[in-house]
């Protein structure tokens, strides 16, 4: 009886206050996260936003609290940008993503086109472990800001604070 094993990990997993399934057997589930959680390789964090509209905007920032977890090795871990279904930006773990027509560059941000959420969306984050294991805080952030000229170089300007749901685990087991 695989439906009767799912919902007793399930069970149990709420009963800690970490997890709740929302999937059948055999499937990957989604499962809310609502403690600290350690995502193996081949599980995905996923951080769902919406951002209100911006004409000034050219820089998303994101924050989910994380450290590798130093019981594994060869961590690799790569964020992936999605409004609605579509893939619009990945690249490296930094905190932003920066409009390509962004008029002063940041160093490391990768780049996406800003008009798919300029006019307000709601969009998501997807944290892909590839390899190792990394300890999640259970909560995020997301903002927009413009990029300004400094003596010292570009900054980002605060522009307005998005809105975060609840982190959801993405895996094949609930734990």
């Amino acid at each position: 009886m695989p439906h009767v094993r799912i919902r007793r990990r399930c069970w149990l997993a709420r009963l800690a206050g970490s997890l709740g399934c929302t999937s059948p057997s055999g499937l990957p589930k989604t499962c809310s996260v609502a403690s600290a959680v350690v995502l193996n390789a081949g599980d995905t964090l996923r951080m769902a936003f919406s951002v209100p509209p911006s004409t000034t905007a050219d820089v998303l920032s994101y924050e989910v609290d994380y450290l590798p977890y130093l019981l594994s090795s060869g961590w690799q871990l790569s964020p992936n940008l999605y409004v609605g279904d579509r893939l619009v930006g990945s690249g490296v773990c930094n905190g932003k993503w920066q409009s390509t027509a962004a008029a002063f560059p940041l160093a490391a941000a990768p780049t996406f086109d800003f008009s798919t959420i300029a006019g307000g969306s709601t969009a998501g984050i997807d944290f892909v472990v590839s390899g190792g294991a990394f300890a999640f805080d259970w909560k995020g952030t997301i903002s927009l800001g413009r990029t300004v000229t400094t003596n010292i170089g570009p900054s980002i300007a605060p522009v307005a604070a998005g809105t975060v749901s609840p982190l959801q685990l993405v895996s094949t087991s609930c734990r």
